[in-house]
């Protein structure tokens, strides 16, 4: 099986072009109807095969997505402690 590739975007990009924002890059294979979340070699992530069945209605990139958010969401603030980027406004 070979590893399919998806992005979230996490940041946008700014508009002045200062900031070119923040994407989280992924793989995911789907195995017996489920996908699982890999890394581009399609082996397990952080130690372990994440997998969630696809549901009806769903495709496999949609519950890809899905769940890279939910783990990228779900860990430690990366961004918390990054510099805050004020749009110009003439004053000064």
């Amino acid at each position: 099986m070979t590893p399919q590739y998806i992005h979230i975007q996490i940041r946008r990009p700014s508009r002045d072009g200062g900031d070119p924002g923040t994407i989280e890059e992924g793989w995911y294979v789907v195995v017996d109807g489920a996908v699982q979340l890999t890394d581009r070699d399609g082996n397990k992530v952080r130690g372990e095969f994440v997998t969630r069945p696809i549901g009806n209605g769903e495709t496999a990139k949609e519950v890809a997505v899905r769940m890279l958010r939910t783990r990228v969401m779900s860990g430690p603030a990366k961004s918390f402690n990054r510099p805050i980027r004020y749009a110009k406004t003439g004053w000064l």
